[in-house]
């Protein structure tokens, strides 16, 4: 099982939402998305875009948000951004 790191904006961002009751639902499938990243980053469901910087962009179904995360070894995912989808 891989700890997930967040940079400083991922972290704000879903501190933000968790104190936002409204947005149930949203947080709820960020949350599925991380506990696929803790569990194996190596999945298919995490891996949607890659970017050329060994990032990878999760779309949520949810609404027009997204989920920017790459490793930073193999045993370390980092969120680098939650938010509107770019």
């Amino acid at each position: 099982m891989a700890e997930v790191w967040f940079s400083e904006q991922a972290d704000l961002a879903l501190r933000t939402l968790e104190a936002d009751p409204t947005q149930e639902r949203l947080l709820r499938e960020i949350n599925e998305i991380l506990a696929l990243l803790e569990t194996n980053p190596r999945d298919r469901r995490v891996r949607q875009r890659r970017y050329t910087n060994r990032a990878w962009r999760i779309d949520l179904r949810s609404a027009d948000w997204m989920v920017i995360w790459l490793l930073a070894d193999p045993e370390r995912p980092v969120v680098v951004h939650i938010g509107i989808a770019l």
